[in-house]
């Protein structure tokens, strides 16, 4: 039954139509591109429907086990792709590698504002057991230091859009377009750093909703890592950790489109949440009869206002990574030579 009601949403949720990034208060735009990616493949509804499905048996096997296992740490390669117009926009190499160092900080709960967590959700807080490296081979074993430097004519490049009669692209994920093309998406996290408009802090690519070439996640670089272009109050990082969140299939807290306590976003120990909430509230807040859990990445706050995935969370990030997005466990994108990716399998048409 539990199934039958999530495919039930996931039909309402997809089904909606499509539309451009919305134009509102400072937010992320991942179900924007949702949308967009259903416009070019109806197909996705189908597949997220069996990835729900996929998730939830590996949470309930996990749930059965009588036995505790030690959890390995699971390291994911990222490449940052840096798309740049104006000068402001190449971001140093310490700014990216404080990026990494955040999200790192994040997923294994070692940042040091979870003592600011309310005494109702402490026991809630997971380490993920995730840690995030950058590549040291490029996709045709040369040696990398995972970041690459594109320049293009196009202003607010992470928005920017090519369209035809059947669809419209984003120019950031293809070299032909202006932006930078995706290195092999089963070896490396994409991550593309660019201006961008509207309102916008970042978007990321749900599992299992468009092409390899355009998997990852895109942020702007007034919003990337704690230092350099880095602009309160979303200069600790926290969106990247958000979009990862998105990349690995959490939706927002609220549910997965504008809110409502009839929502839900599949995640058991987050409480009913009514919409976004913004700034940095003063706990507790409170909507659909609980407190909102507002400090949770997957919320909309401040960056020094968010500190924490719960338990729950950390399943459904861990079915995600044995399921749809395994290979990236096997990678060796940060350790040694990778065969040569054939190209036919990353060209623009």
């Amino acid at each position: 039954m539990a199934y039958l009601m999530k495919k039930i949403l996931l039909l309402l949720v997809l089904g909606v139509g499509c539309f451009q990034f919305t134009k509102a208060q400072n937010h992320c735009a991942t179900m924007d591109f949702y949308q967009k990616c259903l416009e070019k493949n109806p197909q996705i509804i189908e597949n997220r429907q069996a990835l729900e499905w996929l998730t939830e048996n590996y949470i309930d096997n996990k749930k059965k086990e009588t036995t505790h296992k030690i959890l390995e740490t699971n390291t994911l390669p990222v490449v940052v792709h840096v798309v740049w117009q104006n000068e402001i926009e190449n971001i140093s190499d310490e700014q990216i590698w404080s990026q990494i160092e955040v999200l790192n900080q994040d997923f294994r709960r070692m940042n040091a504002d979870t003592i600011n967590i309310p005494a109702e959700f402490a026991a809630l807080s997971a380490d993920c057991n995730i840690e995030f490296c950058l590549a040291t081979v490029d996709p045709e074993g040369k040696p990398t230091d995972g970041i690459t430097r594109t320049q293009t004519n196009f202003t607010n490049i992470g928005t920017a859009t090519v369209s035809d009669t059947l669809s419209t692209t984003q120019r950031i994920y293809y070299t032909l377009l202006g932006g930078k093309s995706a290195w092999n998406s089963n070896q490396y996290i994409n991550i593309w750093v660019g201006q961008m408009g509207d309102n916008l802090l970042g978007y990321a690519s749900l599992p299992e909703i468009g092409s390899p070439l355009e998997e990852g996640m895109v942020i702007s670089y007034q919003f990337f890592g704690n230092m350099g272009t880095a602009t309160a109050p979303y200069n600790g990082g926290r969106t990247a950790t958000h979009e990862m969140g998105h990349f690995l299939n959490l939706y927002h807290v609220w549910g997965p489109t504008s809110g409502g306590c009839s929502e839900d976003d599949f995640v058991p120990d987050t409480p009913k949440q009514s919409a976004p909430n913004y700034n940095c509230p003063i706990y507790p807040q409170t909507s659909c009869g609980s407190s909102d859990m507002f400090m949770n990445y997957m919320d909309y706050v401040n960056d020094d206002c968010m500190n924490m995935f719960t338990n729950d969370q950390n399943n459904r990030m861990e079915a995600t990574l044995n399921t749809t997005r395994a290979a990236l466990l096997s990678s060796k994108a940060c350790s040694e030579p990778l065969a040569i990716v054939n190209s036919e399998c990353f060209t623009f048409i």
